[in-house]
Formats: structure tokens, C-alpha cells, sequence
């Protein structure tokens, strides 16, 4: 199946975007690809260095750098730039085919295209451990980091309704993640769970203009389509995810992030990190980005 992807980028993520592209361009499925669109935050010449393929287009943000760890501002802001350009690509007339939306600090292993299922309009990665409460107040069973948008006008007004969500959450919250709980609060409202506080709140708003009713979601496992830092067998990414505070540089972050790997596969337990990053624009990234 032919199939786009989404991811955004900036000049903090720059090595997890050099694995991102260098391990989709050898394990993943690049004939399908239509192209691979690539939000670009102040990369700035950064870009000049990573993999290149016509296949790739970089869409400027506009934005400036201002990451200053996971939960500080400038993630916030780099993050909210998803449904942003999601919502301009599903509005694309050119774009017929699914779109795939997949955070940059992963490391493709296989064929993600294989996980659309065509029975759904949507499709989201659930938490296999099952639940947390994140800082919002939130109880988050989905996660951000894949989605799958096959139909497009239906994933269109979900993903209006989506950034809606997160901007009633930052007006409500204000400095705290609002991505992953607001998807999780319209799911949750598609579902018809019950709830109260918050969400219930933010409910309100999405109500008064959005009908989700007719959307038919899917759900994928975390432990294939986005694994947290392990390996299985059926693992298609393996996400260098991290709930680390805003006191965590972004070299201290990506050092330690990738470090982390737990293997649960015999398949993949000779998996060798360093194949997949260019060494020298890693030292330069370290040299300029962090004096």
C-alpha cells in the first residue's frame, strides 16, 4: 500500500532524526513511500547533512529553537506542530494516500506501512502496560508517537478536534504536555467512557462543533509499532522515549536515551545503535548545540 509520513524535528532531535531517516532507508519499505515530509524546527544546515532522498521534503515551521528538556516550552512547541501540519497535509488535494504520523526519536526496523489496517479510519498506539495519569491529569492509554490516518476527511476534522483539545488543555494546564492527553480525551469521548474533571471540560468545548461519532478507530501495541526503549520480536520501532524533566540537556538526553535498550528478542539482540549514526555530524551537533 502507498502511504506518507509525518514527523517534526528540531535542532535538539538532530541525532535521533540521523537514525530516524539512516535506519528508515535501509530497513523500511521504500518503494511504497510517496514521500516523507520532515516539520522542520531551526534544523538549519543541520539538514544539509542527513540522508537525502527525493522522496524527503522538509516544511518549515517558522519556529525557533527553544527545547530546554522534555516538558519545558520549547517541547511543548515543537510537539504542537504535529496537528498543525497533520491538519495541512490531510487538506493537501495532492495526498490520497494513508499518512503515518511517527515522533523523530524512533529507529525504524522494519516496514511500518505494513501496520495500516484498511478495516479502520484511524488507527492509534495503546499502552500495552496498560495506563498512567500524566501531569495534566489525564489518564493516558494512547500515545502520540504513531498514528495512522487512512481515511483523510474523517482523520481531518479528528485532528482539528485534537488541537482543540490541546489548547483548551494549555489554557486549562498551562505549562504541561497536552498532545498525548488531549488524542487520549477524544478517544475516550468516541469510546462514550465516562469521565469527570478536566476532561470533561475540555469535552465540553469539542461537543459544541465536532461530531467524531462516525470515525472508526483501531488500536495498535505499543510493543510493535512504538516500543519504549525494548525490543520483541514483533517490534517495527523502537522508541527512545523518555518522561525526563526539563533539566535534562538535550546531549545528557539523547546519551542516555539511547542506552537504555532492554532486548526481549533473540532476533534483534545483535542490534547495533552506532551503524545507524553518522559519528561526525554527532560531534559537530555536540560541539555547536551544547556550548
Amino acid at each position: 500500500m502507498k502511504y506518507n509520513i509525518l514527523t517534526v524535528a528540531s535542532k535538539a532531535y538532530v541525532p535521533f532524526l540521523d537514525m530516524f531517516l539512516n535506519s528508515f532507508f535501509k530497513n523500511g519499505n521504500i518503494e511504497d513511500l510517496e514521500k516523507m515530509y520532515i516539520v522542520d524546527v531551526d534544523l538549519e544546515d543541520y539538514k544539509d547533512r542527513l540522508y537525502k532522498s527525493d522522496k524527503i521534503i522538509y516544511l518549515n515551521s517558522g519556529e525557533k529553537e527553544a527545547y530546554s528538556g522534555v516538558h519545558s516550552w520549547g517541547w511543548y512547541n515543537n510537539t504542537s506542530q504535529k496537528t498543525k501540519f497533520l491538519y495541512q497535509l490531510l487538506s493537501a488535494e495532492e495526498i490520497n494516500d494513508p499518512i503515518i504520523l511517527i515522533d523523530s526519536d524512533v529507529l525504524i526496523l522494519s516496514d511500518i506501512s505494513k501496520l495500516i489496517d484498511t478495516n479502520y479510519d484511524m488507527q492509534f498506539t495503546t499502552m500495552s502496560e496498560g495506563s498512567h495519569v500524566g501531569a495534566s491529569g489525564i489518564r493516558i492509554h494512547q500515545i502520540g508517537c504513531f498514528v495512522v490516518c487512512k481515511d483523510k476527511e474523517k482523520s481531518k476534522r479528528f485532528v482539528k478536534s485534537w488541537a482543540k483539545a490541546a489548547e483548551q488543555l494549555k489554557i486549562m494546564n498551562r505549562l504541561k504536555p497536552h498532545e498525548t492527553p488531549a488524542m487520549n480525551i477524544l478517544i475516550n469521548m468516541i469510546e462514550k467512557k465516562r469521565v469527570d474533571g478536566i476532561e470533561a471540560s475540555v469535552r465540553k468545548v469539542i461537543r459544541e462543533e465536532d461530531d467524531l461519532s462516525d470515525l472508526k478507530i483501531g488500536y495498535l501495541d505499543d510493543k510493535v509499532s512504538c516500543s519504549d526503549r525494548s525490543l520483541y520480536d514483533t517490534t517495527v520501532t523502537l522508541h527512545f522515549k523518555t518522561n525526563g524533566g526539563t533539566q535534562n540537556g538535550a546531549f545528557s538526553g539523547f546519551r542516555s536515551r539511547i542506552g537504555e535498550i532492554k532486548c526481549y528478542s533473540n532476533k534483534l539482540r545483535d542490534l547495533n545503535l552506532q551503524e545507524y549514526i553518522n559519528m561526525n555530524l554527532l560531534s559537530e551537533w555536540i560541539k555547536n548545540f551544547n556550548r
